[in-house]
């Protein structure tokens, strides 16, 4: 597989693992179809392993191969056992030409071809990622299959991290009562409008901040506010300016894409979160945005929004600090929101393209 054809799979498991509104075992079947696709072999395996019980998390396999989710095997009697031994990636290509093919797992499963790799979760041993086929594997694996291997399990650790979390947290939510399960809600959700808030949106940053990183793709966020507000409050009332803050939201919430993340900011600020999207794209969206929120058309007057625009650009710097990025970046996007009011309101401006510095003040 030339480079050309590994960038696809790389921005393929970017795009798997963008759509949280899927759910977990979701993408992670389509990680393991993605593997299975890349590394040429049949079968992916999610495993648990605790003690010498090796548990079957999650599968993808061929109909005719007796496997499903939950199955259980002694782990000495499985190939990964050897993947344990070695704390790192480990492929054989024809195991009855190698050293494998007095296992146990070859003699019970007839498993040809094989490469897994160890996860790690919160600084525990969780099981395996895993490929296998009862087929020989035609060629060498490379340091690019290695590669790939160690992205997916990557964002399994993490994934599989958040997830323990989150379970954690809602084992104790049920245990309070029906408001404590509200506030726990509210951490994440702006209560008036139901997109993310300001919190939420800064913890979705950063971890889009690494994303573009890691696999070297811009990102860009669009910052924008309703022209005239307060006037629009002093002239309807607040109960129409709350409805005003709800239809945009919903408004800007319906354009945006699946991999996007959409919140209330402050006030009548809201915020966009655009994962790879370069700065021609991100000018185009915020003009889809501007337009957007000029054609609400069930308000008690047509309402407008200044649009500030800022990328970032992924960099070879390994020593990168995301939070003082995630401020820069909003800061940029503030400053050219500044702009768009001050040019006239109902505009998109990019800071990149203003020739503007942080240290000029508002």
């Amino acid at each position: 597989m030339d480079m050309t054809e590994n960038e696809k799979v790389i921005r393929k498991l970017y795009e798997i693992t963008s759509q949280h509104e899927r759910g977990f075992p979701a993408l992670v079947k389509d990680l393991l179809m993605l593997g299975c696709e890349r590394f040429e072999l049949d079968i992916g395996i999610l495993s648990h392993i605790e003690g010498d019980v090796y548990k079957v998390k999650h599968q993808v396999s061929p109909d005719d191969v007796p496997l499903n989710d939950e199955a259980q095997f002694n782990l000495p009697e499985t190939y990964c056992s050897r993947t344990l031994e070695a704390d790192g990636p480990f492929g054989v290509e024809h195991v009855a030409r190698s050293d494998m093919n007095t296992h146990p797992a070859y003699a019970a499963f007839q498993l040809e071809s094989y490469i897994g790799i160890p996860l790690t979760v919160d600084g525990k041993f969780y099981g395996t990622l895993n490929f296998s086929s009862p087929f020989a594997h035609e060629r060498k694996f490379t340091e690019i299959d290695i590669d790939a291997l160690k992205l997916m399990a990557i964002w399994l650790e993490g994934e599989i991290s958040r997830q323990n979390f989150q379970e954690k947290i809602m084992q104790q939510a049920h245990l309070l009562e029906e408001r404590n399960r509200a506030l726990l809600e509210m951490a994440r959700t702006d209560n008036l409008t139901q997109v993310g808030n300001r919190y939420s949106f800064f913890a979705e940053l950063e971890n889009q901040l690494m994303f573009s990183q890691r696999l070297k793709i811009p990102l860009s966020i669009i910052l924008f506010d309703i022209d005239n507000f307060k006037e629009y409050n002093d002239t309807y009332g607040h109960i129409a300016g709350d409805n005003a803050l709800v239809e945009v939201a919903k408004s800007a919430r319906k354009l945006a894409r699946a991999t996007d993340y959409v919140a209330r900011y402050g006030g009548e600020e809201f915020i966009v979160l655009l994962p790879d999207t370069n700065l021609q794209e991100a000018v185009l969206a915020a003009e889809r945005y501007r337009e957007a929120v000029s054609e609400i058309d069930n308000l008690e007057c047509r309402v407008t929004g200044s649009f500030g625009v800022s990328t970032h650009p992924p960099s070879d710097d390994i020593h990168i600090e995301y939070v003082e990025l995630s401020e820069r970046l909003i800061d940029e996007a503030d400053k050219a929101m500044y702009h768009s009011k001050h040019s006239g309101k109902n505009c998109v401006n990019h800071y990149a393209k203003l020739g503007l510095s942080l240290k000029q003040t508002s």
